[in-house]
């Protein structure tokens, strides 16, 4: 059995530093294979390699590290803290996640960190969060994702008390699409909850804890009973054996009924009734849940994993409705990257990395710090292309209504010496129209008078503090 640095060595071998213990003395540069890695580059003889930890080698790299400066945690999950920082190169945020090696030292938690970090490291999809870098100190296991900003599911729900069924539909959609993709690669998720999805600054859904993930093989049935039990599935509460998509899709209903209703359908206080309600697998009514939705969580919830909905039945399921997966650019999910865009490769390059093999680094999908600098600023990239099209979208929509606005035909006065006729005393009559009103009143007989009361030409009557006024008017063309 391996012990626990040999197991993290194995998963961070281009980061990891040598113990003091291991250094041979007699080597006038124990450090000389180390000096290539650019974030341990700077490392000082021996005797001051105490002093540079992994902690400041970090803050050449981000800015408000924790050991630090103060900074307030943004999430604790099953294994440790996670802290905002900065990432000062490309001046884009991400997630520090610290895991405690003495907390969790047992061999049940290293093989479920482990198996997080391999799973991470092989998936990319839009929405699933992203692993960006690991690192390693005497103390913790770094793990360095994208920063996802707006909270997890729950707190995001509960929030607003319940969510809209377009917004719930979007977001349902996309934790079926991030679902579909780990399952055609053989991975289940097994803890899917809401606590395990978070949300973007865009609002979109991220799947995260991998912990309890497995590889599987078609048509396998796994035995292990796992996972969050308000959300298990009747047979892992039964701890009979499962086909794993089936429980992941049974963890999917329980979050759409969530983000439609604010409740969960089968939560109780007493543990015995809720698995009593999970066994039974009937939903309470709730208004939130139309028809089409109950018809949907009845295929889902079925209580007999043979007979349950498919990934593929809720994808095509009425409610679901029709959908077009967005194109990413540079990626074909499941594949190798299409493309690497090389104009973020020469920033790359400017920021001091070698170009080879920073481009190589992206190709075949390596956790390291050239790739991670290429993933921020793509990500940045994005965010900017999104920013612009999102500017120009309210540019053309400004635009527009001004020039509807300016184009929409109002009505024209036509002032005549008949209708100059009908205007009070103190009215102005235009520059062409200058003869004397007393004149016109004078050489009109009475009976012509009425002819302009009852003429077809359009007269708009508008009373206005008992005075009254006739104005002809006519559309301008």
């Amino acid at each position: 059995m391996k012990s626990y640095y040999e197991m993290v060595k194995d998963l961070n071998k281009e980061f990891t530093i040598p113990k003091l213990d291991d250094i041979d003395s007699n080597n006038s540069d124990p450090l000389k294979e180390f000096r290539d890695l650019d974030f341990l580059k700077e490392i000082e003889p021996i005797s001051e390699f105490e002093k540079e930890s992994v902690f400041q080698q970090i803050e050449e790299q981000f800015d408000k590290v924790p050991g630090k400066s103060l900074v307030r945690a943004i999430g604790k999950g099953g294994f440790g803290k996670v802290y905002p920082v900065t990432h000062i190169q490309t001046e884009m945020k991400v997630a520090l996640k610290y895991i405690e090696k003495n907390t969790h030292s047992d061999i049940n938690s290293i093989e479920r960190l482990c198996n997080e970090i391999n799973i991470l490291k092989k998936v990319r999809h839009p929405n699933i969060v992203k692993l960006y870098q690991t690192f390693e100190d005497p103390d913790n296991l770094i793990l360095c994702t994208e920063y996802l900003d707006l909270g997890d599911l729950f707190d995001y729900t509960t929030q607003r008390e319940r969510l809209t069924e377009k917004e719930a539909r979007r977001l349902f959609r996309q934790i079926i699409f991030a679902l579909s993709y780990l399952h055609s690669i053989r991975i289940c998720h097994r803890d899917l909850k809401l606590q395990n999805v978070l949300i973007d600054q865009n609002k979109n859904a991220k799947l995260i804890d991998f912990g309890f993930s497995k590889e599987y093989s078609k048509g396998e049935k796994l035995n292990e009973t796992l996972g969050t039990p308000a959300f298990s599935s009747p047979e892992i509460i039964l701890r009979k054996p499962y086909f794993p998509e089936k429980v992941d899709v049974w963890g999917c209903g329980i979050i759409l009924y969530f983000l439609l209703t604010g409740k969960h359908p089968f939560a109780n206080f007493n543990k015995e009734a809720m698995y009593k309600n999970i066994l039974n697998g009937k939903i309470k009514p709730h208004r939130s849940i139309n028809n089409r939705v109950e018809r949907l969580l009845k295929g889902i919830f079925n209580v007999d994993q043979n007979k349950r909905f498919t990934l593929e039945d809720i994808r095509e399921h009425e409610w679901f409705g029709d959908y077009e997966i967005e194109d990413i650019r540079g990626f074909e999910l499941g594949k190798e990257l299409i493309e690497v865009n090389e104009s973020l490769v020469k920033r790359v390059e400017e920021l001091g990395y070698d170009y080879t093999y920073t481009k190589d680094s992206v190709e075949m999908y390596i956790h390291n710090n050239e790739s991670m600098v290429y993933y921020l600023l793509y990500k940045k990239y994005l965010e900017r292309q999104a920013n612009d099209t999102l500017n120009k979208m309210k540019e053309k929509r400004l635009y527009t209504r001004a020039a509807m606005f300016e184009e929409k035909k109002r009505p024209e006065r036509i002032d005549t010496k008949a209708s100059l006729l009908t205007a009070p005393i103190q009215s102005k009559s235009p520059s062409n129209l200058s003869d004397s009103i007393q004149e016109d009143r004078s050489g009109l007989k009475p009976c012509d008078i009425n002819k302009i009361w009852t003429s077809s030409q359009k007269l708009s009557f508008i009373n206005r503090g008992g005075k009254s006024k006739f104005s002809q008017f006519k559309v301008k063309n």
